[in-house]
């Protein structure tokens, strides 16, 4: 046994395990990447539309009140039809959130969106449900709630295993040893 057999036999326990850490962290790192473009769950995305159109729905009740509230106050124009029609159109009562011009309501497709949604929240949600059932779903979806816990494990494991990979390589470079050539799996 020569005089070099010990401190080879060190390197080469130390490479092995530098080398296993840094396979672990590929894992781990693939993994979460996995995750994060896992499709997602038909059960959230429902749920993502399903408050999507109650947002939406609220929103337009919110702007109603106000339009009625508006015309509320202009008692001469419930005693004329053609004013009360001006009066609707001028205040954008179907486009809500929309601007009044001049005898004109200017409006983003948004906005026309929400009105919809708001006057016919419940069989939105329920053409959304259907055509969400209709839809083929991708093998392998993960839910959010499970996601984020995996999530929070995997990353919680590879700060672990960064920061004993940080501890070897500064153990290395403490006795003069460059470890930047040890590569997982090589």
């Amino acid at each position: 046994m020569g005089i070099f057999d010990a401190f080879k036999s060190t390197l080469s326990k130390y490479s092995s395990t530098l080398k296993g850490v840094r396979e672990q962290i590929d894992r781990i790192e693939i993994e979460i990447e996995d995750i994060h473009f896992a499709p997602i769950a038909k059960e959230d995305v429902q749920s993502a539309f399903r408050s999507w159109v109650m947002s939406e729905g609220i929103e337009w009740r919110r702007l109603l009140g106000d339009r009625l509230s508006a015309l509320r106050d202009q008692p001469i124009a419930m005693n004329d039809p053609e004013r009360l029609a001006k009066s609707m159109h001028d205040h954008g009562l179907l486009l809500l959130g929309a601007m009044p011009g001049p005898g004109q309501v200017f409006f983003e497709p948004r906005l026309l969106q929400r009105s919809l949604i708001g006057m016919f929240e419940e069989p939105i949600s329920k053409a959304i449900d259907a055509a969400l059932d209709g839809l083929e779903w991708a093998p392998g979806a993960i839910n959010l709630k499970d996601r984020q816990a995996k999530l929070k494990t995997l990353n919680e494991k590879l700060a672990e295993l960064k920061a004993k990979e940080a501890e070897l390589v500064k153990q290395a470079m403490e006795v003069g040893i460059d470890p930047s050539g040890i590569e997982p799996g090589a």
